[in-house]
């Protein structure tokens, strides 16, 4: 009996202190974007003020401009001037950005759908990131 007692009372302990974190917490800090299988790549990201920084494991940076429709909802589109950018990253730019739905958030990790869609495509994908501080 005794041990049921402490079990209980150690995880309403656990459950008082938890920090659910919200689409808020995610705005701003860093990150880590986790492989899937469309992309096998691991992404380091730093948010700060509406501009996001990735960084892939090469070392190379790309600069990422977040336009929040709301605090799940947001718009990303690629910085011209960054060395990374391509003809993928203009043509996300010219149809108006990578359109990204906060789905879920479990524990330290933030679950998304990303949309590009134009005249010809229409891709979804699925990921996660996870805040590391």
């Amino acid at each position: 009996m005794r041990k049921y007692l402490f079990l209980a009372l150690v995880l309403i302990v656990q459950n008082t202190f938890s920090q659910d974190l919200t689409c808020k917490d995610f705005k701003n800090g860093e990150f880590l974007i986790l492989p899937n299988a469309y992309d096998l790549n691991t992404l380091r990201v730093t948010r700060q003020n509406g501009k996001q920084i990735e960084t892939n494991e090469s070392g190379n940076d790309l600069l990422v401009n977040i336009k929040y429709v709301d605090d799940c909802n947001y718009f990303l589109s690629y910085d011209p001037e960054t060395e990374g950018f391509d003809d993928v990253s203009e043509m996300i730019n010219k149809a108006g950005g990578l359109r990204i739905s906060m789905t879920k958030i479990v524990g330290d990790t933030l679950y998304y759908k990303s949309v590009f869609k134009n005249d010809t495509i229409n891709y979804v994908r699925n990921g996660r990131m996870v805040k590391l501080r």
